[in-house]
């Protein structure tokens, strides 16, 4: 039987993996990242790079926004491809398995379970995750506000998995590192059937704590 560690938000925090996420968190706040993200949570993605450096401040220069958007490719905090942003952390703009639901039915999708737990604080107002147990595939569907998971997620929990090349960027691995499960009961089932496996589990609930951690308040007055 695999050993199944269960760590706290804090805990998780400080993993290695984990650290990038500040110098990351500074780089969300840019106006232009901020765009972007803004941009995704009102009309979805992708967005032409045309967009975004026509919906920027009229003193800023085409070629040094260009510059900017490969820069923050390079850095991992945007996805460009074919001339487009196709991901902004949380956001992917293609359908994931992690499906966020704002008011009046409007769905944005996420690159994990982590960043579908952040959409609620980093906008500021109720969502409803819908996912599946990364072990059985039975659907799950609950609620979070910005401060909280509903109650309605339950056992949930959240396997936390550390990539194969550390060095690679975050979109290579997260549909496949960052997984939801039923329960503990379920997490353990799976983390049985795969033993060479690293990483941790957590309760959703100290997962959300991590989620809000990386992007509570970056589209609300409070993240300005």
């Amino acid at each position: 039987m695999a050993n199944l560690v269960i760590l706290t938000a804090d805990e998780l925090k400080a993993l290695h993996p984990l650290e990038r996420q500040v110098s990351r968190r500074a780089a969300r706040q840019q106006p232009l990242v901020r765009l972007i993200l803004q941009t995704f949570l009102e009309q979805g993605g992708p967005i032409p790079l045309e967009y975004v450096i026509a919906a920027s401040p009229p003193d800023a220069h085409a070629d040094a926004l260009h510059d900017a958007l490969v820069a923050l490719d390079e850095e991992d905090v945007i996805r460009v491809r074919a001339g487009q942003v196709d991901i902004a952390y949380p956001f992917a703009a293609a359908p994931t398995p992690f499906r966020v639901r704002r008011s009046g039915g409007r769905d944005r999708y996420a690159c994990c379970a982590t960043d579908a737990l952040g959409i609620a604080p980093m906008i500021g107002e109720p969502v409803e995750i819908a996912s599946s147990c990364h072990h059985c595939g039975e659907s799950l569907k609950f609620g979070a506000t910005p401060h909280r998971v509903g109650l309605d997620a339950g056992t949930v929990m959240v396997w936390f998995g550390k990539r194969g090349d550390e060095g690679c960027k975050a979109f290579d691995s997260l549909w496949t590192t960052i997984n939801f499960f039923r329960s503990e009961d379920h997490l353990r089932a799976w983390r049985d059937a795969n033993p060479s496996a690293e990483g941790a589990g957590a309760t959703v609930d100290e997962a959300f704590k991590v989620g809000h951690w990386i992007f509570g308040g970056l589209l609300t007055a409070e993240g300005t």
